[in-house]
């Protein structure tokens, strides 16, 4: 892909007011094709006009998104669709209509997954838009070593499992937090919250000695130290985990996360599953994977497969075939 082309990253306008995992990857996809050589601004009142731009990029399928981005496609520009949506069955009725709407002005459409594309095709697609995958991109300093002991030390931690990410009902750490109510070892929550609610109901659940902190500043050798040097990374989500959750498996943390199609996708017998979400199930599986000497998933052919920037490969191909078209 020449490097004269100019990309304007766009999404639906509340979107940073809570960051998770979705709005730094978003910011991490602009920074690497920035890196390729690459201009790639994110919509805000510091990027420039749209007809400066030769293609855009639209994250997620929020209803809040679509006077925008019929805007820019009003101006004649190319639309790549990033959907970022984990259709579940009670939710197909409310996203269809917002997805189908979304398609309509897409050129083509990135997913991250064969089952996160599968899943959105049986509620929205058109025979004649373009898809190509596109793994979820993991900054290589994740697979560097942290200073020795920083997470444990700033703490003062020994033994602990960790889940970082945003806090809200579909990633279930409150169930996940009864579970373990009265267990020695300590959970240490790191992330945001969107539901005060769910939040509160998830400290007052929680014992005195797990920790809930805030986000961690990303790619920071605290977050990766925290990842590295936990006995069992934990993600019993009911939607797929989020990226941290790749990212913990490069940094090395052995995992349990929920089975899922999406699991077994990215990390097949590597992983150690979860086949109820139930807190006995969840209190059960965490004591079978405790027992279990400590391994690291294969972690080789995660980075081969979601290291930044190679990752965009795909999506610079596209782009480069799409301004091509005009």
């Amino acid at each position: 892909m020449p490097a004269d082309k100019k990309i304007l990253i766009t999404t639906y306008h509340n979107a940073f007011l809570n960051k998770g995992g979705g709005e730094y990857e978003l910011l991490e996809v602009a920074l690497n094709l920035r890196k390729m050589g690459h201009i790639a601004d994110v919509y805000s009142p510091y990027s420039r006009s749209v007809q400066y731009y030769d293609i855009i990029i639209h994250f997620s399928v929020e209803e809040g998104g679509l006077g925008l981005l019929r805007h820019v496609k009003s101006e004649g520009k190319k639309v790549i669709l990033w959907p970022n949506l984990w259709v579940e069955s009670h939710d197909r009725d409310r996203v269809k209509k917002v997805a189908a709407a979304h398609l309509d002005l897409a050129d083509a459409v990135v997913f991250k997954s064969r089952t996160e594309e599968k899943k959105f095709k049986s509620v929205a697609w058109q025979d004649n838009t373009r898809s190509i995958i596109v793994p979820a991109g993991v900054d290589p300093s994740f697979a560097q070593a942290a200073p020795s002991r920083l997470f444990r030390s700033s703490y003062g931690l020994d033994t602990y499992l960790l889940w970082v990410g945003i806090i809200e009902p579909t990633k279930n750490q409150l169930s996940t937090i009864e579970a373990l109510a009265d267990f020695d070892l300590p959970l240490v929550i790191v992330g945001d919250y969107r539901d005060k609610e769910y939040y509160a109901q998830c400290r007052a659940a929680a014992p005195e000695h797990f920790l809930f902190l805030d986000p961690i500043a990303h790619n920071s050798d605290l977050i990766r130290s925290a990842m590295q040097e936990c006995r069992l990374y934990i993600e019993t989500s009911l939607d797929p985990p989020g990226k941290s959750v790749i990212e913990a498996a490069i940094a090395g943390a052995p995992l349990l996360v929920r089975e899922s199609a999406w699991a077994r996708e990215h990390f097949g017998d590597a992983a150690f599953y979860l086949n109820a979400d139930d807190a006995g199930s969840i209190r059960e599986g965490i004591e079978r994977t405790l027992d279990v000497p400590k391994k690291q998933v294969l972690r080789n052919d995660l980075m081969k497969k979601h290291l930044f920037p190679d990752v965009l490969s795909p999506l610079t191909q596209l782009i480069a075939e799409l301004t091509q078209e005009r």
